[in-house]
């Protein structure tokens, strides 16, 4: 060794530049844990000794500005040096340096960021269904082409029109509470404020954004406005009222609302259920509307699914469209409910206390009841794998005569693949549909066989509603404190997918666009323009997290001129650190001193059994990626001279990457987790010999 240069790229839950660094550095450290038997001379013989660190930032490209001021990203450097004795010539060094963008991904301290964690992962689900939808339905023949048009459809109704109209409420209710408090107590005056409230910050955020699924929102949340004020001046309240758009009229929506009540109680509600309330119900109706669409998806989508595992093809990639779709509704419906709860309960009195929520937020009770079940599956599953990684022996871990036995034993700890997680989501879906059957039946007063049993136990549901939220309420609380750091790395590890599924543009890849444009910029361009220049398109935070790396590595080459450049990465640094070398490995060669090397070691990568297992469009089979292969000594092949990939058997995101276990070099360890492998005793031996 005569000049190292280490590139840490770190994975989710770093909260500094620099730590992934400090723990590489002290894993590598050649310090004898016991030398009292050693001399000054045996010690130094070898020893890299610390000489100094650095805290540094660099400055990120130009098209990063903001405000038109620069931006910037910190990043560490730690130096270790082996001078001779006698001459104090320099003999060795490394360099460990590191970059930090958990900034472009992470989730904020404290409660409020814990919940806009959850938020993100709820609206980036949508993206993890177009990605999906894309490698599942890749070809142009109508059936795939439809599907993945459904795919969207779902994810983009949900994400638009339900997301618009939920705000829409909220602003409402806060809006008329406001007037309240400050003397106007005029029943239409909080009518007309809130949908010029809506209409205005619609149109402003939806031409100041350029961010495909904010403009698609808020364009959705203008046109929420404009359609509730002409309910309101077109179709005044009685008892035809949406009968021209649904057959549905305000007496039948007030008595489904109060319908749980009698005597006075129920007199008071629907003395209640007036004005700007009324007229939200209202939308809340045509909310179910929307609701019903994204459930017709999902079933569409499902008979695919079904027709692809007759096929045999269903493993080709698998599709988790359904699925996601289920989720992100179940989750939505929760975090809606709470919101509605926190508002009901709410000393001030946001909305009369004698309207009941049950009827209309009655589906919450479902999604807890499986969001719980889904809880204890990933319990199950987790001390399923825990066990199976206490006992499974790491060297048994390949079969050289059955290939296929790696990618079983990978399995055993997805626990994305868990059967106890999977399918309390596909019979969410199910009883969704049932109960969606039974509410709109209520509603238009069909009478169908078995719908009546179900209105039956939606009633049961709406009588626990109360107890069922203060339980949520309770458990969420508790999950809060003392489960925090586990959940969010859970959500750590989601967002940090989504982030590198991010496309900016929506589907500008397909569509061979910079841009697509929303509904609105569509149909009225003069109203809704889009600026042609506009800096986040396509996967614009994947791009910005990459031109760090190389902004840093640039650098640092130049100034350094290393012989051996090493990559050690970790989670979502792995594919972060794949993705660029792929890219940029061939020029970093090129600016180092001829006969120089490339090495990498990849720890707890996803990127085998979650990129490339759900999304091989955009995440090619690493036996696809020319530069990703062995150099040969004639210069020919990739760029690496070495790869090593360790993985514990009990890791839940990342495992192997090769079932052959040939290329990259694979190294199962014993059951620890996700988190910590640099100091991991069973690893970071393996990274002492590789990096010498």
């Amino acid at each position: 060794m005569a000049k190292q240069l280490i590139i840490v790229v770190h994975g989710v839950g770093v909260k500094e530049a620099g730590v992934s660094a400090d723990l590489l550095a002290t894993a590598l450290d050649d310090t004898p844990e016991s030398n009292e038997d050693l001399t000054r001379s045996d010690i130094n013989l070898s020893r890299l000794r610390p000489h100094s660190s650095d805290d540094f930032h660099l400055r990120e490209k130009i098209e990063y500005n903001s405000g038109g001021k620069r931006q910037v990203f910190p990043a560490r450097i730690r130096r270790y040096r082996h001078n001779d004795e006698k001459s104090g010539k320099l003999l060795d060094e490394r360099v460990v340096a590191d970059f930090y963008w958990g900034d472009i991904s992470n989730i904020a301290s404290g409660l409020p960021g814990l919940l806009l964690g959850v938020l993100k992962t709820i609206l980036g689900l949508s993206h993890i269904i177009r990605e999906n939808a894309d490698s599942v339905f890749p070809s142009d023949n109508r059936v795939d082409w439809a599907m993945r048009r459904i795919a969207n459809l779902a994810a983009l109704t949900i994400h638009g029109p339900i997301a618009a109209i939920n705000i829409f409420l909220v602003l409402g209710v806060l809006v008329n509470f406001g007037l309240i408090k400050i003397g106007f107590a005029n029943k239409d005056l909080p009518i007309w404020l809130t949908g010029i409230i809506a209409v205005g910050a619609g149109y402003f955020f939806s031409k100041k954004s350029d961010v495909y699924l904010i403009r698609h929102l808020f364009g959705w949340l203008s046109l929420t406005g404009l359609v509730f004020l002409l309910l309101w001046q077109f179709l005044p309240l009685g008892d035809r009222g949406l009968s021209v758009i649904g057959g549905i009229s305000d007496t039948v929506i007030k008595s489904h609302v109060c319908g749980s009540l009698n005597g006075e109680a129920l007199n008071k509600c629907i003395g209640a259920v007036d004005g700007i309330f009324a007229q939200g119900l209202r939308l809340i109706v045509l909310m179910g509307y929307l609701w019903l669409l994204v459930i017709a998806c999902a079933l569409a989508l499902s008979v695919a699914e079904l027709n692809r595992f007759f096929k045999g093809t269903h493993k080709n990639p698998p599709s988790i469209i359904a699925p996601a779709i289920s989720l992100m509704t179940m989750l939505w419906i929760i975090m809606i409910g709470v919101i509605w709860a926190v508002i009901a309960k709410t000393p001030g009195e946001l909305i009369p206390s004698s309207i009941p929520l049950e009827s209309v937020l009655g589906n919450v009770v479902l999604c807890v009841v499986i969001l719980l079940v889904i809880g204890v599956g990933a319990y199950i599953s987790y001390k399923k794998t825990s066990r199976w990684g206490q006992t499974f022996v790491p060297s048994q871990y390949y079969d050289p005569s059955q290939l296929s036995v790696a990618d079983d034993n990978a399995n055993a700890n997805r626990m994305i693949m868990s059967k106890w997680i999977l399918w309390p989501i596909r019979v969410f879906l199910i009883v969704l549909v049932l109960f969606s059957l039974a509410e709109t039946a209520a509603l238009y007063g069909w009478e169908m066989p078995g719908l009546a049993l179900i209105r039956n136990l939606t009633f049961q549901f709406d009588k626990v509603f109360a107890a069922v939220l203060l339980g949520l309420a309770t458990l969420g609380g508790f999950i809060a404190y003392s489960g925090e750091k586990p959940l969010r790395a859970g959500l750590g590890i989601a967002i940090d997918v989504i982030t590198w599924l991010n496309d900016h543009s929506w589907n500008s890849k397909e569509k061979k666009t910079r841009a697509t444009k929303t509904l609105f910029e569509k149909t009225v361009p003069w109203m809704f323009p889009i600026a042609p220049a506009s800096k986040r398109q396509g996967y614009w935070k994947r791009e910005r997290i990459k031109q760090r790396l190389e902004v840093l590595t640039n650098q640092l080459i130049r100034d350094e001129r290393p012989d051996r450049l090493i990559i050690v990465s970790h989670s979502q640094g792995t594919v972060v650190a794949l993705d660029v070398l792929n890219t940029l490995g061939r020029k970093w060669l090129s600016m180092m001193p001829e006969g120089s090397t490339i090495s990498l070691a990849t720890m707890g990568s996803p990127y085998n059994h979650v990129h490339h297992h759900y999304f091989p469009q955009s995440f090619a089979k690493i036996s696809q990626c020319p530069e990703l292969q062995l150099r040969q000594p004639d210069g020919k092949g990739g760029v690496l001279t070495d790869w090593i990939n360790i993985f514990r058997i009990d890791d839940f995101v990342g495992t192997h990457i090769d079932p052959t276990g040939q290329w990259p070099r694979e190294h199962p360890v014993a059951a620890n987790g996700h988190t910590y492998y640099w100091i991991d005793e069973n690893v970071f031996p393996i990274l002492k010999t590789f990096v010498k």
